[in-house]
């Protein structure tokens, strides 16, 4: 880690699965408690089309969030 922040490329296929099995907090600001939820996910953007984000802890996809 470098600068408070681990810089991680993936195939999309593979981000949901990372992101669950990391445990890490997906919401748009850090909100899961608990000591299995340590990471926070600071660019959620990135994840906008990936089809397998929604099994990542506290993702909601920019369009469900619209509305």
């Amino acid at each position: 880690m470098t600068g408070g922040g681990l810089g991680l490329r993936a195939k999309a296929a593979f981000a949901g699965y990372v992101l669950c099995r990391w445990s890490i907090d997906c919401y748009e600001e850090p909100s899961l408690r608990g000591t299995e939820h340590r990471l926070w996910l600071r660019n959620r953007a990135a994840l906008d089309g990936v089809g397998c984000a929604y099994i990542a802890p506290g993702y909601v996809s920019g369009e469900s969030a619209r509305g």
